[in-house]
């Protein structure tokens, strides 16, 4: 699916996630410049402890305790052990071995390139968007149904930003005056609107 999605990319200058949760996206095309976003601060600071500290998050992992600067609560908990491809082994210990292969590449990423992070709603960043920005947002759960309007992709469109939305619904009203790509991933129908 990403490679699809890869491809279907745009010349952008800055690769912008309005809503990171494992990153996969971001992680596969590795962009020089890059935003990532996320309303809820305990996720994002998952992105800060691997962006500054791998060694400080695999030690709280380890012990599960969550203070300190690499305090990410159980949101961030959440989607550390699920959306990290199984951080940790099926019998509940520490997979060591991919922690060092998987966050310490994803740090090494990180470093190499030009980055930022914030966590501010999704309708607020926009307010952090500019001219050549490259706006992906996954919202396959729908979890911003109200939000991800034809208002939103307008505001995003006229600061003179792509975007493009994945989606698992297709509704025909979305998003209706921007273009529409049905596709099917592992059998799967998806809906990805893009505003190039």
């Amino acid at each position: 699916m990403y490679k699809y999605l890869s491809n279907n990319v745009p010349t952008h200058n800055r690769f912008v996630d309005a809503n990171i949760g494992n990153g996969k996206f971001i992680k596969y095309i590795r962009p020089s410049k890059w935003l990532i976003n996320n309303p809820n601060a305990h996720i994002l600071n998952v992105w800060k402890c691997i962006y500054n500290d791998p060694n400080e998050l695999s030690n709280h992992i380890k012990s599960e305790i969550f203070e300190g600067t690499c305090a990410y609560g159980n949101a961030g908990l959440y989607l550390y052990q699920r959306d990290f491809e199984n951080i940790h082994m099926n019998n509940g210990g520490f997979n060591e071995y991919y922690f060092k292969e998987n966050i310490y590449n994803v740090n090494k990423f990180m470093n190499s390139t030009q980055g930022d992070m914030t966590n501010v709603s999704i309708t607020n960043l926009i307010d952090h968007i500019d001219i050549h920005d490259f706006v992906y947002l996954d919202d396959r759960e729908n979890k911003h149904k109200y939000i991800v309007d034809n208002d939103y992709i307008d505001a995003i469109d006229k600061n003179g930003a792509n975007i493009m939305i994945l989606k698992d619904n297709s509704d025909p009203e979305l998003h209706r005056k921007f273009k529409r790509h049905n596709v099917t991933f592992l059998n799967k129908d998806k809906l990805i609107v893009t505003n190039y």
